[in-house]
């Protein structure tokens, strides 16, 4: 058990450092993916996959206690997620259609733009010493209605660059954000004390399928 509990303990550490320095390690990983490209090309197949890891990660830190926050501050969370889909997805078709961005990357910069929160804004507002209860409850609002509103949005947003399936988008959102979100946090009510256990572990978790995709 001690060993256990030691292994636990050094991932983490491990865990909590690679969370705090993301943006460093995906500077450096995204170096050597550059240079040594042929060695990452089996990643692109299984992005939906780790997209998927990545969400029920998110899930899995969900506490039935955070959903509290999102009925006790109704007016933040609710302003917050506004926010967040009309400045983010704006400013992206800004920049898209500012530098004349070829197509391919002017979709992908307006998905990013479309997407909910996640994990990492919950990180950086922490280390930010941010409100981070009212970020974990944008991050849940936003996340629960993304499968509607992001479709929408990228539907609007992007239709001028390229042919948009509306309800592709809508089944791909719920498959790769919705459903997985909603198994972390099934798993994280039914196994609350065995998952507070691995508490270290599900942060590295997250953070290496959002490094991976990157």
């Amino acid at each position: 058990m001690n060993e256990q509990n030691s292994v636990l303990n050094i991932i983490g550490k491990v865990s909590g450092f690679l969370s705090k320095y993301i943006a460093v390690v995906i500077l450096i990983t995204s170096a050597v993916a550059f240079t040594h490209t042929q060695k990452f090309m089996w990643i692109p197949q299984y992005t939906a996959l780790f997209l998927g890891t990545a969400m029920f990660g998110m899930g899995l830190t969900i506490k039935r206690e955070d959903f509290q926050i999102v009925f006790s501050r109704p007016k933040e969370v609710i302003s917050g997620c506004i926010l967040q889909y009309t400045i983010m997805p704006l400013a992206a078709y800004f920049l898209a259609v500012v530098m004349n961005l070829d197509t391919d990357i002017a979709l992908g910069v307006i998905l990013v733009g479309c997407c909910p929160g996640g994990t990492a804004s919950n990180v950086i507002a922490y280390i930010a010493k941010g409100d981070v209860p009212l970020s974990v409850g944008m991050t849940i609002t936003s996340t629960l209605i993304a499968p509607l509103v992001t479709p929408v949005l990228v539907y609007m947003l992007a239709g001028s660059w390229v042919e948009v399936s509306f309800m592709a988008m809508v089944l791909s959102v719920v498959k790769i954000v919705l459903l997985p979100v909603l198994a972390g946090i099934i798993l994280n009510s039914l196994f609350h004390e065995t998952i507070v256990k691995l508490g270290g572990i599900l942060p590295l978790v997250s953070v290496v399928a959002i490094v991976t995709i990157i």
